[in-house]
């Protein structure tokens, strides 16, 4: 299987028998920046999951970086061989552990010192919230938690599911920042999912649309 990512008729269904993806097919090169448009409901989230690994579909099949993803194990084929970050609208803390815990977890399971996310915590302004819980931090701590454990495990695939939800003013500049050093690395791919596109913030990025399940390339104007 070719680097990059690679996804053919990919079908999943919401457990009200709802038709989330209905043959949805994706195929971009290492390094690549994509971003996923659609509308408010149209399962963008749930195809990011699809795409890491996280969540099985149906049917159809899907690999990342040479390794099969769908069928067979999702993320855990990608234990040891490729390092994933991933942030999505809602959730993504484990709700029994603490933010410090949540951001170290990927650290201590690649066999790195914790004491590295400290930093990483005070870049992102957390340092005050290290000891608190997912319930007791604000929609915005968490939407900085979920980047700030990207940074600090600084992986080479990076899937973003609105990534400035929640967000304004400086931690709005400071998301845009991260997410713009993050597409600097000639060797990362980049998947985020949005409404529309920021074209300006990620210049030359793919541009796909989920529409109906299926997902099409967007037409760029002239």
């Amino acid at each position: 299987m070719a680097e990059g990512l690679f996804a053919r008729d990919l079908v999943l269904s919401a457990p009200d028998g709802r038709a989330i993806l209905r043959g949805a097919s994706l195929e971009v090169p290492s390094a690549a920046r994509v971003w996923i448009e659609g509308a408010a409901g149209s399962g963008k989230r749930a195809l990011l999951k699809v795409l890491a690994g996280l969540l099985q579909p149906e049917s159809g099949e899907a690999s990342l970086h040479g390794i099969r993803l769908w069928p067979g194990e999702g993320v855990a084929a990608l234990r040891g061989r490729v390092r994933l970050g991933f942030a999505f609208a809602k959730g993504g803390l484990l709700s029994n552990q603490t933010l410090r815990e949540n951001l170290t977890l990927p650290l201590r399971y690649a066999g790195r010192r914790e004491s590295e996310v400290d930093a990483v915590m005070d870049h992102f302004g957390l340092s005050e919230s290290a000891g608190l819980r997912p319930h007791a931090l604000s929609a915005r701590a968490r939407k900085l938690a979920q980047l700030a454990r990207i940074e600090a495990h600084d992986p080479e695939v990076i899937f973003l599911s609105e990534p400035f939800e929640d967000l304004e003013g400086a931690d709005l500049d400071l998301a845009r920042g991260t997410l713009q050093r993050w597409a600097e690395s000639t060797t990362r791919l980049l998947l985020l999912s949005a409404e529309e596109a920021d074209s300006d913030l990620l210049p030359g990025a793919r541009r796909f649309r989920l529409e109906a399940g299926r997902i099409h390339p967007v037409e760029e104007g002239p």
